[in-house]
């Protein structure tokens, strides 16, 4: 009789851990993932099993300035007045979305940061949830409101991580890019945005919004960019995208518009077996010692009907631009070496990325690359004095001469006013009347762009 209480006992307690663990969850988790992220509220979904094979799409949600905090228990609570976090301890967020047929449940991480969240702060999360949820790593989906939609729109605007995620929904955010490159990366990665924003807000105005969205929608190739205004005033525009009952693209909320990108492969089961692809196995771009010259190499195991390779590089530019092009190796010709050299890369960063070409004109573009130059000593640009009241002295000592187009940036990387100034002599100061533009007292920056220099720098005004 004991036996068979041990075993009934047993068998309860396994039926109990076995109905939590199917359970959907919204769990504190008071854990450090990098020195700005002290904790995170988790969301997983009814079904879900660490053990198990199956893997879910993830939703990181980052919250606005008010919010920030240690990640204590204590500290924590302030992100429940989010929408979605706030839905998820109501128990009133939807269990699951179908879109085409196919019926997705989210995995949702909202971690708490301790200040403003840099792109290396934002990767942690990443990262850290992929290790240790069983995530779709095709479906990773960004968003957040205010500070958090700001963070969004910087991470994706980095070509190291744009092709980490899926798709962004930043909602009443700045924007962080230099020029043109940000979106650039963007549209490489061809990742979907979809923004929200109110037609009056006082705080991150609407046009800053537009006109992202308008110029990522000008790029080649084009990401899928959607523009939500909402013909009200105020910040808030994430409390109406966040809501599972306002349709917000092509009659489907702003989860079932996330569950439609994905950066996983269509299945192909049912078709003929494709060619072996070309497969890449080293892909490098680097500078010489003395920084002179950059090399870019990359090496093919195989190679199926490779007409040629293209070589692109960005930089100071507002596109890609071709630097040479280089025949295959052949059909089935076995694996190659390549080397290319550029005897001219500029000042500060350079990216390149390869384009494969095949005989039919189909394309495949890889991986961009970094490389950054360091100017020669002196070539700094310095602002002074720093904090500043009313003028503001620029100094760039180099060789670089011609139109210096300069630009008073606020802190939200929006462009206040701008100049174009010329630079005739190794020796360059101009001083500009920044008492005539009434800015606030805070954080802005001054950004100089000429034929082989983009330099940006942070000054104070009192």
């Amino acid at each position: 009789m004991r036996n068979f209480y041990k075993s009934l006992c047993g068998c309860m307690l396994f039926l109990l851990f076995s109905s939590i663990a199917k359970a959907q969850t919204f769990t504190p988790r008071t854990t450090n993932i990098d020195p700005n992220v002290g904790g995170f509220y988790e969301y997983l979904p009814k079904g879900y099993n660490p053990s198990a094979s199956q893997t879910y799409p993830v939703i990181l949600f980052f919250h606005g300035v008010g919010e920030v905090g240690t990640g204590s228990t204590g500290d924590l609570k302030k992100i429940l007045d989010n929408p979605i976090p706030k839905t998820l301890a109501a128990g009133t967020f939807p269990a699951s979305f179908t879109v085409n047929g196919q019926t997705s449940s989210f995995i949702i991480i909202s971690p708490q940061f301790k200040g403003w969240p840099t792109d290396a702060d934002v990767d942690a999360v990443v990262q850290y949830t992929i290790k240790n949820y069983k995530v779709d790593t095709g479906r990773v989906y960004l968003t957040g409101l205010s500070m958090g939609g700001s963070a969004v729109w910087s991470y994706a605007c980095n070509f190291q991580y744009a092709s980490k995620i899926a798709a962004i929904v930043p909602c009443s955010g700045g924007t962080y890019w230099q020029g043109l490159a940000g979106a650039q990366a963007m549209a490489a990665a061809h990742l979907p945005v979809l923004a929200a924003t109110n037609q009056t807000d006082p705080i991150a105005v609407a046009q800053t919004t537009i006109d992202d969205v308008n110029l990522l929608n000008s790029l080649n190739p084009t990401p899928r960019a959607i523009l939500e205004v909402y013909p009200v005033n105020g910040h808030d525009s994430w409390s109406l995208t966040y809501d599972a009952n306002q349709k917000i693209y092509n009659g489907m909320n702003v989860y079932q518009w996330m569950l439609t990108n994905t950066r996983n492969k269509p299945s192909t089961s049912n078709a003929a077996t494709p060619p072996v692809p070309t497969k890449i196995t080293q892909y490098t771009a680097y500078l010489s010692a003395d920084q002179n010259t950059a090399y870019f190499d990359w090496t093919t195991s195989n190679e199926y009907d490779i007409r040629h390779w293209i070589i692109q590089r960005l930089a100071n530019t507002p596109n890609f631009v071709s630097l040479d092009t280089i025949g295959g190796a052949g059909v089935n010709r076995g694996g190659h070496y390549y080397h290319f050299i550029d005897p001219h890369p500029l000042y500060g960063s350079d990216y390149y990325r390869l384009i494969e070409l095949d005989s039919n004109g189909k394309s495949v573009t890889y991986t961009i690359l970094q490389v950054n130059k360091a100017a020669p000593p002196g070539t700094d640009l310095k602002l002074s004095p720093n904090p500043a009241s009313t003028y503001l002295y620029l100094n760039l000592n180099s060789t670089e001469q011609g139109a210096l187009k300069t630009s008073l940036l606020d802190f939200n990387g929006r462009v206040i006013t701008s100049w174009t100034f010329y630079k005739e002599a190794y020796y360059w100061e101009q001083y500009i009347n920044i008492g005539a533009y009434g800015l606030k007292p805070g954080t802005y920056y001054i950004q100089v762009i000429g034929a082989h220099t983009n330099q940006t720098k942070a000054f104070i005004k009192q």
